[in-house]
């Protein structure tokens, strides 16, 4: 016998409640998958210096992390996705920009930076992009910034000056600044573009074909010379004074900081929105310098510490309210 339907009031307050519910899961998830990509992003340094001190380039490790990771989401995308290449094709515009500026070029000039810096220093370093894309609005779009954001951009400035010590009088590592600053600037472009992109690819889709585009870049800036290629191999990396196969440092930036990072961290924005997912994304920065703490043994100076907690202080007032948190990006 069907049973005797509900009053429409306790239907709808029920229908409500299991939505109710349901959206706070969607939350949870993507906050866990937000850290996830955080942490896996944050290991990254250690290891790329590890390669970096047996001779290969900043590019060389690039490479190898975006070619790896490609290869091992194109699998996932062949077993899991249908209906893929049409996905690519209505999304290629966003797809080419965030591989060539959010994948490709961010990576390139962090892991430049780190052989002038501390990973931790120069992770602050990138992480002034969204200091920039307040800048870029105002002074491009002529949408002037809320006082809040002003002054948390003057704060990033400040803590921007005491992470790379210039009130001591000694002299910058002018090539690790410039290159980190380069590494906000491109990050900052992919703000910019995600703010105007309108995907349709699954995540695992959009990273697995971000990341080809990511790898082909560096590949063929390499191959014309542009920029420097070395793959020294059958050396001993050391991880916190540890003698490793060089295979370890490699693997690891393919699965942790290239599959898991890119692929949960597009996971977490889709389900969180651009806005509350670059918030968390912060916390990369403390992940990066526990991981540089404990394996590379580069502790922050009383002072760099002082500045990165400002840097995150200002980057959270200077992050645009008008942005819908709920509207998904790339």
């Amino acid at each position: 016998e069907p049973e005797p339907a509900g009053d429409a009031p306790h239907d709808a307050g029920r229908v409500a409640t299991t939505g109710g519910h349901r959206d706070r899961a969607a939350l949870r998830l993507g906050l866990c998958l937000a850290v996830v990509s955080a942490f896996s992003f944050g290991v990254s340094g250690p290891f790329a210096k590890a390669l970096l001190d047996l001779g290969w380039t900043p590019a060389s490790a690039v490479l190898a992390r975006l070619s790896g990771a490609a290869i091992v989401l194109f699998v996932i995308v062949a077993a899991t996705e249908r209906g893929a290449w049409r996905m690519i094709r209505g999304d290629l515009a966003s797809i080419v920009l965030c591989g060539v500026l959010a994948i490709a070029g961010v990576q390139v000039c962090y892991f430049s930076a780190v052989q002038y810096m501390p990973v931790s220093v120069a992770l602050l370093l990138e992480y002034l992009a969204p200091v920039l894309v307040v800048a870029w609005v105002w002074l491009v779009r002529r949408r002037p910034p809320s006082a809040k954001a002003l002054v948390g951009g003057t704060i990033a400035l400040v803590g921007l000056g005491l992470v790379v010590d210039v009130f001591s009088g000694a002299e910058p590592a002018w090539a690790g600044l410039l290159w980190g600053l380069g590494s906000a600037v491109c990050q900052a472009c992919y703000f910019l573009v995600a703010d105007r992109a309108d995907n349709r690819s699954s995540p695992v889709v959009f990273a697995a074909a971000s990341m080809v585009v990511g790898a082909a870049t560096v590949g063929l800036l390499g191959t014309v010379g542009v920029l420097s290629l070395a793959f020294p191999i059958g050396a001993t990396a050391s991880i916190a004074g540890v003698g490793v196969h060089w295979l370890f440092p490699v693997l690891t930036l393919v699965l942790v900081s290239g599959v898991s990072a890119y692929l949960t961290g597009f996971m977490a924005i889709s389900r969180l929105g651009a806005t509350r997912g670059s918030l968390i994304a912060l916390s990369e920065v403390v992940f990066a310098a526990l991981a540089a703490w404990l394996l590379l043994f580069q502790a922050p100076t009383p002072w760099q510490i002082v500045g990165g907690v400002l840097i995150l202080v200002g980057i959270t007032l200077s992050r645009d309210p008008g942005r819908d948190d709920a509207e998904p990006a790339p």
